[in-house]
């Protein structure tokens, strides 16, 4: 039986490159707390030279710093809700917690409490740069952040401006080449 997802889904990608690169950690993080991916990335590498470990994507430094940015530690689906289990779906957590600012570990199985992805929930929005509603939330951080609205990246405007831009910066790095 398909599942009926009502949260809804906000498509975001603030990879500065427009990439959809293994970087939802930086995604998730930037979204939630209103932070640029730049400055993500630049605290997250730090914390990992800090803490001497050799990547950014693990929980023990990206945890540090969401705690740091004023999140809360890291807690299981359970015990952050005792009505849900590692069952319970990314829409679903969305569909009870539509206030508020989240991120959540995730992953594909729902009887693992492996999580393989991470997410950003706020205000009732699941907010990644693809579909993951249906895969099943193990942990959560509650950022405690007052989230500023922002608006679909992937929306036919917002490409449309991002082409605009493009046009321009070629045409700009044409014009010098012809000048040389």
């Amino acid at each position: 039986m398909k599942r009926i997802l009502s949260a809804q889904l906000l498509r975001y990608n603030a990879n500065t490159a427009g990439n959809r690169a293994p970087d939802c950690v930086k995604r998730a993080i930037s979204y939630a707390f209103d932070k640029s991916y730049v400055q993500v990335s630049k605290d997250l590498n730090a914390k990992m030279k800090e803490k001497k470990y050799d990547q950014w994507n693990i929980p023990q430094v990206y945890g540090l710093v969401i705690r740091a940015y004023g999140g809360s530690s890291r807690g299981d689906i359970n015990d952050f809700d005792p009505e849900f289990t590692i069952r319970t779906t990314l829409n679903e957590f969305a569909d009870k917690y539509n206030t508020g600012s989240y991120i959540l570990e995730v992953g594909k199985k729902d009887d693992s409490k492996i999580s393989t992805h991470l997410v950003a929930v706020v205000d009732g929005q699941v907010v990644d740069s693809w579909d993951s509603r249906n895969w099943y939330v193990k942990h959560v951080y509650a950022t405690g952040h007052a989230h500023a609205a922002k608006t679909d990246l992937w929306s036919s405007d917002n490409v449309q401006h991002l082409l605009d831009l493009s046009i321009q910066a070629v045409t700009v790095n044409a014009n010098n080449q012809i000048k040389r």
